[in-house]
């Protein structure tokens, strides 16, 4: 199989096989599925051959425009924004 399409999916399920055999925190682990499954869904079927910097550039678009705790299991959003920490956040994983 070509490298290049290889699904992200995958590539991130690797990824956390990957952290969770370096012995990194549940919390770590969970939150970086989180942020990280996130950016998965928002690519929809994208595959290695589609990362580009363009494509990451318009995820930060879109997380600055997401609403504040959407999804969130305890608190409801109130129409805010997420703040510049949190994408980082997200971006950073």
């Amino acid at each position: 199989m070509d490298k290049r399409q290889i699904p992200l999916t995958r590539l991130a399920e690797q990824y956390f096989i990957t952290c969770h055999t370096e012995g990194k925190m549940a919390s770590t682990l969970r939150g970086y599925q989180e942020k990280l499954g996130r950016f998965v869904s928002w690519c929809d079927e994208a595959c290695l051959a589609d990362f580009s910097v363009e494509l990451a550039r318009d995820y930060i678009t879109y997380l600055q425009t997401a609403p504040k705790f959407e999804n969130h299991p305890f608190h409801q959003s109130n129409g805010d924004h997420m703040s510049a920490a949190n994408v980082q956040n997200h971006v950073r994983v």
